[in-house]
């Protein structure tokens, strides 16, 4: 995942409202930047890019909900979930295809035509993909959407009765951040004791996803311990990440084996494809999966020990005078 980018001219005691609108330009650049070699190539690491950078505009909305015109926001962010949608099925599938072409590069399998075959479906499933992706964009446009985000940052309701909006940056950052740390550890938890259930999996993923996304912009001003809490939340995601892909992987070939099951009956002997090489490639994902779930485990403990008091980290409003 990518650097965001610098949110210019931002500081910590400016008022939230303005802070929240420099940083939503700052996504907004940060999402367009990939936008063409996204859509015009389809080169992957700029669709994994865009795909972020959605999701830390999304961010921003969802950590400060009571700083937006909630109808606004979301009318809008509706159009861009669905291309954010979009752009994580061709991201899959990226994915898919790099995990498989890999292994079957480090494997000797006596045939392997059932992988080569998944492969080549995996390739021709990424087009198809590509093209939903560029569909969904149709009718949004880098002006319409950065107007009616920023709309709603400038319009929430009843502004007048709403002094919070006034607020230091800062002060508004060191409100939601220790329920945001502590909803994603308490969210993690049960998945220690059960390393397979899915849905709580996920939920966990995303609410670290949130946290993260707010230590970055927070990063530039509190102490260096506070950088070292946000590397070990990133390492511990990209082990989230990793495990999420091996998951898919393992589900990919379950399908592939079905579906090469159902071929084999309707053909004869000579016909047939081998479906060994999905048993010697789910043996291979299975372990890797385990290795990885351990470093996870080891990375949220340290999270755990590193955990400070919100407000503390993130220091004192600067006084005029």
């Amino acid at each position: 995942m990518g650097k965001p980018w610098p949110v210019l001219g931002f500081e910590p005691d400016m008022p939230v409202q303005q802070s929240l609108e420099q940083i939503i330009r700052a996504r907004l650049q940060e999402f367009f930047s990939q936008y063409d070699a996204a859509m015009r190539t389809g080169d992957p690491e700029a669709v994994h890019q865009a795909r972020v950078s959605i999701r830390r505009i999304q961010t921003v909305g969802k950590v400060f909900p009571a700083h937006f015109h909630a109808k606004r926001l979301t009318k809008i962010l509706d159009h861009l979930r669905a291309f954010h949608r979009a752009l994580g099925t061709v991201r899959a599938s990226d994915v898919a295809v790099e995990r498989l072409e890999m292994r079957i590069e480090g494997i000797t399998a006596p045939d392997p035509r059932g992988a080569l075959l998944l492969a080549g479906q995996m390739h021709v499933r990424r087009q198809e993909s590509f093209r939903t992706m560029k569909r969904e964009w149709k009718g949004l446009s880098r002006q319409v959407i950065e107007e009616k985000i920023l709309a709603s940052v400038r319009s929430p309701k009843r502004k007048k009765e709403k002094p919070h909006l006034l607020l230091p940056f800062r002060d508004a950052a060191a409100g939601v951040y220790p329920d945001l740390f502590s909803s994603f550890l308490e969210s993690y938890a049960p998945v220690l004791d059960h390393p397979n259930a899915t849905k709580q999996f996920h939920a966990a993923r995303l609410k670290g996803k949130r946290l993260r996304y707010l230590m970055e912009v927070c990063v530039s001003f509190t102490p260096k311990e506070f950088g070292v809490l946000l590397e070990e939340l990133k390492e511990v995601l990209r082990s989230f990440g990793e495990v999420n892909d091996i998951d898919l992987q393992l589900e990919l070939y379950r399908s592939s084996r079905r579906q090469i099951a159902r071929y084999n009956r309707s053909v004869a002997a000579g016909q047939k494809l081998p479906v060994d090489i999905f048993t010697t490639l789910t043996a291979l994902e299975r372990e890797e999966r385990t290795r990885t779930f351990e470093k996870l485990r080891t990375g949220y403990a340290r999270l755990r020990e590193r955990q400070k008091p919100g407000r503390a980290m993130f220091g004192e409003r600067r006084t005029e005078g």
